[in-house]
């Protein structure tokens, strides 16, 4: 009886080696089809070359914003023409109405904070013109409101609404917002 104790079963022992060797093999190939992927991703993202038409986008909105930020550094330091100038020139020189629409809302704000509110609203309504959105028509809402023109920044905020976009988190506050400042502006 301890013949067969002992006796080695070689059916069950290569099986089970199969078995190993075909999980190895399994699991090499999951590693390095997982090494290869993020390699391969790192390489995608590395070398991923943009467009010229995006370079240049990315370029002229870089400029908008640095235009609009030493604008308003020099206002605040006290150089109001100075401001201006780098304002008009931007201007003229912007490539599309949404731009121009941008920049003559800065030169709007910058008259507005100096107390200067008709030439305010003469920007304003500038930009509008440029290129109608929520933002410069609630600004023109205001600048109406500031004058004590009741009727036309009602106008304004109801233009404001009508050009919220809806997708936006808090397309829902705005209209609200806008609402209760036309109530409160019809009360008066």
């Amino acid at each position: 009886m301890d013949d067969k104790n002992t006796e080695p079963k070689p059916v069950f022992t290569a099986r089970k080696r199969f078995f190993r060797k075909r999980w190895f093999i399994i699991v090499a190939i999951l590693v390095l089809l997982f090494f290869s992927g993020v390699i391969g991703g790192w390489w995608y993202i590395t070398n991923k070359k943009t467009s010229p038409a995006t370079k240049l986008t990315e370029a002229m909105a870089e400029n908008v914003e640095k235009t609009l930020i030493d604008a308003r550094k020099l206002d605040f330091a006290g150089s109001t023409d100075d401001a201006m100038a780098l304002y008009d020139d931007a201007i003229n020189k912007a490539e599309n109405s949404y731009q121009k629409s941008i920049l003559l809302t800065g030169k709007a704000a910058s008259y507005f904070d100096d107390g200067n509110i008709d030439g305010a609203l003469t920007i304003a309504l500038e930009a509008d013109a440029a290129n109608q959105n929520d933002t410069v028509s609630y600004f023109i809402a205001q600048i109406y409101e500031k004058k004590g023109d009741n009727q036309k920044a009602v106008e304004y905020y109801q233009k404001a609404i009508l050009f919220i976009d809806k997708s936006s988190p808090v397309a829902d506050s705005d209209v609200q917002y806008f609402q209760s400042k036309i109530d409160e502006l019809s009360v008066k």
